[in-house]
């Protein structure tokens, strides 16, 4: 996946945190590091005169066909990386309708989502640092499990 389209700008995020039965949902996206595996919320860019609840919703159903119904800010997350800036907005989705079916991430010419998963705290915990989103080491988000 070519990240030239973000490189030298500030890119707000906007991810859902959708827990069932004490476990949480992921997506596997490939393409992102050096072992293909790299497990975040589902998310994505906040558009040009897009509210982040509208950002919220229509991201969640893109990539999880999951309707988000009502929600609670968790925390915000910033990435710097050479010439990467991200600042993410995280939600727990408190109430929503459907059930989890794989989508896609529109803002890429390739399909960089290849699966997802609900993980327990200890399955969160046990996957190697670099496979996972740093939102997922946060007590915050450990405590919603």
């Amino acid at each position: 996946m070519s990240l030239e389209i973000y490189k030298n700008k500030i890119r707000i995020r906007v991810c859902s945190m959708i827990i069932e039965n004490n476990k949480i949902l992921l997506l596997k996206h490939i393409g992102l590091n050096d072992d293909n595996i790299f497990w975040a919320p589902p998310g994505g860019g906040l558009e040009f005169q897009e509210s982040i609840e509208n950002c919220l919703i229509r991201e969640t159903m893109e990539e999880t066909g999951i309707k988000v119904l009502t929600h609670t800010f968790i925390d915000v997350n910033e990435y710097i990386s050479n010439q990467l800036h991200a600042v993410e907005l995280f939600y727990k989705i408190d109430t929503f309708t459907g059930s989890f079916k794989l989508g896609y991430d529109p803002e890429t010419s390739s399909q960089i989502l290849s699966s997802g998963k609900y993980f327990t705290k200890e399955e969160l915990k046990a996957l190697p640092k670099n496979h996972k989103h740093p939102i997922l080491s946060n007590e915050k988000v450990l405590q919603l499990l």
